[in-house]
Formats: structure tokens, sequence, C-alpha cells
């Protein structure tokens, strides 16, 4: 969340019970605020926390509602500009029949309780996709949970920013292995208020970092009065200190300018043209235009091993269309196969 800049993460399958919740908080109370809902029964299955980020955003007045446990929770909190701000993380069930129930739960949830405000982000493991495109091999889903859902969407004016921004693109959150099947769905969405998707950006689905068939939906959130921020001022890549070229450079002119210092303490009296101040200003330049320079070709040799680290995902979208894309989801596997764990995660920024 630091490295990235999440404000907001929602996680699905969070195993969490106060024992475990106050564990986390010892570690990174500091800097993380946790709300949960557990299983009634047990904490080491089902459970969805949204984790808040203390340095993005506001936790001082947080409050949550249990919707459904270990399911749905809604936590109430407030956005980059102080106004109210209601996000519902959810988990739903993978049987046809249960995951069409929880979206009338949620919905009679909402209906029975006019005082409680209906949530501007909705995010998580749906469980269930709305249309045969969000899906490989294409197929349709359970026609009772697509409709409960749609009821549910309708009723709380939320829409899927994800394919709003592309509506004819094929991607998917979830990759079975090919001892699996293969399939790829696109279970794990973010849907927001009409009015919230105006404000949102950079909408994304992003291969996580841990072994996992699931990846990430992020975007980020800002604000009507946010203000406009330059690029600001340019700042030395820390990964070029491990560039040979560039370190190299720095040390030969490090030695030319000791040299020319050295060389000014012969002077009786200090030249405004040629002095310690003048040398050491002409250095920086030279070893930041050098640094600028490197990066330019460094950089680029980055951005191809991510690639190449994405590839496979490029590769199963290529061949999806041949025969015939925080929430934010991953889930990784133990050795008996059971997923063991989703995350969800939504981008907030009060500037772009």
């Amino acid at each position: 969340m630091r490295e990235q800049k999440v404000g907001v993460m929602i996680v699905g399958e969070a195993h969490l019970d106060n024992d475990r919740k106050a564990a986390i908080d010892q570690l990174f109370g500091r800097v993380l605020h946790t709300e949960f809902t557990k299983h009634p029964m047990t904490a080491n299955a089902k459970g969805v926390a949204i984790v808040l980020n203390k340095n993005m955003v506001m936790t001082g007045t947080i409050t949550s509602t249990e919707i459904l446990p270990g399911r749905a929770l809604l936590t109430e909190m407030l956005n980059v500009d102080g106004s109210p701000l209601t996000i519902l993380g959810i988990y739903a069930p993978n049987a046809p029949n249960e995951n069409a129930a929880f979206w009338t739960k949620i919905k009679e949830y909402f209906e029975t309780r006019p005082n409680l405000n209906k949530p501007d982000i909705m995010g998580g493991d749906f469980n269930i996709v709305e249309d045969p495109i969000d899906r490989f091999p294409p197929r349709a889903d359970n026609a009772a949970a697509v409709d409960a859902l749609d009821e549910l969407k309708t009723y709380l004016g939320l829409v899927d920013g994800w394919r709003e921004t592309f509506p004819t693109t094929r991607a998917y959150t979830y990759h079975q292995s090919e001892a699996q099947g293969g399939a790829q769905s696109r279970l794990d969405r973010l849907l927001v208020k009409r009015s919230i998707f105006e404000h949102t950006f950079e909408w994304d689905m992003q291969t996580v970092g841990i072994p996992t068939d699931h990846r990430m939906v992020t975007m980020k959130l800002t604000t009507e009065d946010a203000p406009t921020i330059g690029r600001g001022r340019w700042v030395w890549p820390a990964h070029l200190m491990h560039d040979s070229a560039l370190t190299k450079f720095i040390h030969e002119k490090g030695l030319e300018l000791q040299e020319s210092m050295d060389r000014l303490k012969e002077q009786t009296s200090r030249d405004p043209e040629n002095n310690v101040q003048k040398l050491w200003m002409t250095f920086k330049k030279e070893i930041g235009d050098k640094a600028r320079e490197r990066a330019k070709i460094v950089i680029p040799k980055l951005t191809k091993e991510i690639a190449q680290l994405n590839k496979p995902t490029k590769n199963s979208l290529l061949k999806s269309r041949r025969s015939q894309v925080c929430y934010f989801s991953r889930r990784s596997s133990n050795s008996n196969g059971k997923g063991i764990r989703t995350h969800a995660q939504l981008h907030e920024s009060g500037t772009d």
C-alpha cells in the first residue's frame, strides 16, 4: 500500500478475527486501519476486510456496518475533500442459487434501512459475470443470479466502471491453470455511482507480485475541487545508482572536480568565474544530464522486462481472440488446490 500509494484496499477471504487483527495492528497500526467481518462459524473461511492507509485517507471518523457476516461489509469514511464516502466490500458465494440470494439480501437490507447511506463504491469478487464477453470460453451465467445483481445495481445506482471505460475489451481477472481447464473470467469488479464515475481515472487490471490466479482491478478517485498539480521537479531515479555506465561517469567527473578544486588553492584571490561554487554547479549539471540520458536507455529496458513478465496474460488474450480485461481480487492456492486468499484494492487520490 505504501509503494503503490493505495488509499483503500478491500480484502476478500480475509480470514480475520480479533486476535489476527490485533497482530496486524501491532505491526502496522501506525499506518493502517483495518475493518473486517468474519464468518460466523470460523475465521478460516470467507471474510471481508477493508484496509485504509492512514497516510492517504482520514480514519478518525470511520464507521462500519456488517451487512452479511463474512460476506458484505459497509464502511463509511471521509473522502480526501472531507465529503462522505461509503464503500461496500463483498465476497459473493460461488453457487448460482446462493449467489442470486446474496444480491437479493443486500438489496432488502438497504430497503429496510432507508437512513443507512447507500454505497458510493462496491467492490469484490462477484463470482458471476453479466455478459458472455467476460468469460473465456464465452458463456452466459445463471439468469436468476444475473437478474438479482442487475436489480441491486439499479436500486443503488451503480455502474461497472471498468466496462464503462473499456466497452468492448476482453480482459479477465481470474485465470484457471491449464490443468483446471484454462478458463478465464472477469469475476472481480468495481461498481461506482454514476456521479462518482465521472471523477475516476486510470482504470486498470494489474498482475500482482505474488503467486495467484487473480489480477487486481484498480482505479483512482479524485474530487471536483482537487487542485491541478504539475510534474514537479526532476528526481534522480534510485535504480540508476546501480547503472555501471553512470557510476563510472560520476567517478571520472568527481576526480576531475577534485583536481580543479585543488588547483584553486593556489589562487591568492577569489575569481568570480572560476571558484568552488561554479565548479560544483557544473559538476552537478553534468552528472544530472548524464543521469537523464541513461534513464532514457535503462527505463525502456525495465519496461520491456516487465512486459515480458506479463506476456502470458497477453498471450491468453490473443488466444481468446483467435478462438472465437482496488478488487480487485487475487487468490493464492495451497498445496491441496484450495483458494486461501483474495485481495482487492481501490486507489484514492485527491490529485492527478
